[in-house]
């Protein structure tokens, strides 16, 4: 097999006999069913109210919770977004949104992998499918050339201005540092519009990040997903959590 490609196997029994919903659907109201991406569950509060994880350019252009729908798919069971906090650093692509409890709902709560920079022979991530023929989430899974890349992805808007850089360049990550850009990581995995906010993780439920953005390369990379790591996520929710009266 070429080195860098992608194989997109189906996973849908996993997720259905996981029993609980490791991804929750993010859709649009008023471009439904377009406007559609993903997320999951990061935290549980002390009164059972759930944190959600997604990408922050989800919520451009209309910074409203109310004009999205969350569900958890095992139920199809619609979420109410009480709180929404975006990242720490304003640059990242990051947003919590505080959502409320689910009488009987057990979230599946991601482990930590020992190593978030060495991924297994097989990860998942997961696609928005609200308002296609098939069941609301669909799973990719790599089983083939996943790794993180040395390169680096760095943030300044989140929608348009996004620059790849080498580890090895200093002088420039210096200077973007310096102009307010924030950091992120690249894969090697599958990803398209709808993926946005997917967690990356393994079949023991480790979290190795969650994935903001896509490439499709023609070189022997393939695939590349635009990752924040796990480790860097519990960071920032940390500190909003510190910040705020949870």
């Amino acid at each position: 097999m070429k080195s860098g490609s992608t194989l997109k196997p189906s996973v849908e029994m996993v997720f259905l006999n996981a029993k609980r919903a490791p991804v929750i659907t993010i859709t649009r109201r008023s471009t439904y069913p377009r406007g559609r991406s993903v997320g999951y569950i990061h935290d549980v509060l002390s009164d059972g109210r759930m944190v959600v994880v997604t990408a922050r350019h989800v919520f451009y252009p209309e910074e409203d919770p109310n004009a999205y729908v969350l569900g958890l798919v095992d139920r199809l069971t619609t979420l109410t977004i009480e709180r929404w906090f975006p990242s720490t650093l304003p640059t990242d692509d990051l947003l919590f949104l505080v959502v409320e409890a689910v009488r009987g709902f057990k979230p599946i709560i991601f482990g930590r992998p020992p190593n978030e920079e060495v991924f297994p022979e097989v990860v998942y991530n997961g696609k928005n499918t609200v308002g296609e023929s098939r069941y609301p989430i669909s799973l990719t899974a790599q089983k083939a050339g996943m790794k993180v890349h040395d390169d680096l992805v760095f943030f300044l808007n989140t929608e348009t201005r996004r620059e790849i850089v080498s580890p090895t360049n200093l002088e420039r990550i210096a200077e973007l540092r310096e102009l307010g850009y924030s950091q992120s990581r690249l894969a090697q995995l599958y990803s398209r519009p709808g993926y946005s906010g997917s967690p990356i993780w393994d079949d023991n439920w480790n979290l190795y990040g969650v994935g903001v953005g896509g490439t499709f390369d023609h070189s022997e990379r393939g695939d590349q997903v635009i990752y924040y790591p796990a480790s860097y996520l519990d960071k920032v929710w940390a500190d909003i959590k510190s910040a705020n009266d949870f």
